[in-house]
């Protein structure tokens, strides 16, 4: 399977740039005795795998930790698509006022957990990326045009 197999499926391209982004390739990864097909990478550090055995997606990190993310690839593209409709989240001059960013972040969470209850599992790709949105770190202007100034 090609990797524009898997975005004609419906997996994205990317979710908000390097958050996530699609792999040129399907690569295998055995980790473990466990068999990964790796189809994206996360914050450019981690990869987004597939798990062969369970159809499950996990985050394999750079210290080789698997985290769980969706417990299918179906899961995985239906959850991207709630949290990418909920899109712009906040603008720029919002991103410090409390009500705005805390409403963004309980429609998200709301968005994630509509799809799968389990994903949203702390300290873990979808949960990871509320609580940055929680934190002023998704401002549109941001998203949509990055500061290439840093």
């Amino acid at each position: 399977m090609a990797a524009n197999d898997l975005t004609r499926q419906g997996v994205p391209k990317e979710i908000f740039g390097q958050r996530y982004q699609a792999a040129e390739a399907i690569t295998h990864v055995v980790l473990d005795e466990k068999n990964l097909l790796r189809f994206g990478c996360v914050m450019l550090c981690s990869s987004m795998c597939m798990d062969a055995a369970t159809g499950s997606i996990v985050e394999l990190g750079p210290d080789s930790t698997i985290l769980f993310v969706n417990s299918s690839l179906e899961t995985f593209i239906e959850t991207a698509k709630a949290v990418i409709a909920r899109f712009p989240f906040y603008g720029e001059n919002d991103a410090g006022v409390e009500e705005v960013v805390d409403r963004a972040a309980k429609d998200v969470t709301d968005a994630i957990r509509s799809v799968e209850e389990s994903a949203f599992e702390r300290d873990r790709f979808w949960s990871t990326l509320v609580d940055d949105i929680q934190m002023g770190d998704f401002a549109t202007e941001w998203i949509v045009s990055p500061n290439d100034d840093a």
